[in-house]
Parts: structure tokens; sequence; C-alpha cells
């Protein structure tokens, strides 16, 4: 895993982000965006990495299909696998954002496992849990925390690294049920082709909203 970069947002016909996020042994980066940056700004996009962004400098609206988010220094957000976001400069100060982008195989390992069953897949599915601003609660600091502490493990890159990143990715993921396990037991979950049918009208409704639509 190389050190913390810029990466250009680069996307296909279907909004899909093209870039590749770690490797097959290890499906997760870290990355340092310049939001300024035409290349990073202002271009809709969804990915199948979980995204968990922090501010580091300056201010940052994130635009989800839940709403948009203005996070400044030290605020982040949670945006779920498949989910369409975009990210808009509020203010010419050189705003700065760092974001661990991961796949969840790395929390829960083989696919038959208890862990994926119980604790993942209700989190992915849950159409109510699509992105989490991390602002205002204790545990949302602590997130932000482990997310700017993965960054600098990544960074170092000394011996067993990767464990130690694969060890914050959990303790996140931990936060993230504890503090949403009431929603979570109401098991409101959207299926991975409803998700797929969402995309295809937000898609649809980006390259057309100047267009008037009908039903």
């Amino acid at each position: 895993m190389a050190v913390m970069k810029f990466r250009p947002i680069v996307v296909d016909s279907a909004m899909q982000e093209l870039t590749e996020h770690g490797t097959e042994e290890f499906p997760m980066s870290m990355d340092k965006q310049q939001v300024e940056n035409e290349d990073c700004s202002r271009i809709p996009h969804w990915h199948y990495e979980i995204q968990i962004s922090v501010v580091t400098r300056g201010s940052v609206k994130f635009r989800t299909p839940v709403g948009e988010f203005v996070l400044r220094e030290g605020e982040g957000i949670f945006i779920n696998r498949g989910i369409l976001h975009e990210i808009v400069p509020m203010e010419n100060t050189g705003s700065v954002y760092i974001c661990a982008n991961f796949k969840p195989e790395l929390i829960y390992g083989q696919s038959s496992s208890v862990i994926r069953r119980d604790y993942v897949d209700p989190l992915i599915f849950n159409y109510n849990l699509q992105a989490i601003p991390l602002q205002t609660e204790p545990w949302h600091r602590d997130v932000c925390a482990l997310v700017l502490e993965l960054g600098q493990i990544n960074d170092a890159q000394k011996y067993g690294y990767e464990l130690e990143m694969q060890i914050r990715l959990c303790r996140i993921w931990h936060l993230l049920l504890v503090h949403n396990r009431e929603e979570l037991e109401k098991a409101t979950v959207i299926t991975f082709s409803d998700k797929q049918r969402m995309k295809t009208l937000q898609t649809f409704i980006h390259k057309n909203y100047m267009e008037k639509l009908t039903l």
C-alpha cells in the first residue's frame, strides 16, 4: 500500500468510480484529497468500497441521497457501499480530507462467516444507513480519530501495518454497529438489486435534471 496521495476521481457512464482502491490481497486504500482540484470535486460517483472520510483542513460539503452535509476540520462521514455521492468545496482555502476506502471483506473474512451475516450485511444493506455524518457525538470523534490513525499507520508502513489497519477498521465497524443497533434491529434492509435500480434512477436524474422529467 502506498503512502497517502491524491487520486483523481474517474468514472464511467454509470458514474461508477474506476479508481482501484487497494489490491485483491488487501482491498483498501488511504487517500488525501484536495477538494479544489477539478479531478476531485463536483463529480457524482459511487463505488463498491465503503468510504469513511475526515476533513483535515478547511470545510467540505458532501452530497448524498440522504442529504447534504457540511463538514469542518476534524469532522467526517461514513458512506455506505454503492451510494452515489459528490464532494463540493465550500471556500477557497485549500480544503483537504482523507478517506479510507475498503471492501467489507476486510471486516468479515469468509463469505459464509457469522460476522458477515450478523454484523456486516445488516449495515451494508440498511436503507436508512446510506450515509452517516460524524460531527456531533463522542463516538463520532472516536471514529474520526481512528481514521486519522489509519492514515498515520498507512504512511509509516512498519512491519505488520496491515494488521494494525484491519484492527482499526474493526474498531470503527464496532462503533458503527453499537451506536446504530436500534436502527439495525428494525431490519429495514435494501437488497443489492434494489440498490442497482436506485443507482440507475439517480444516474438518469443527474444526466437529465435540466429537462422536464416524467414518471
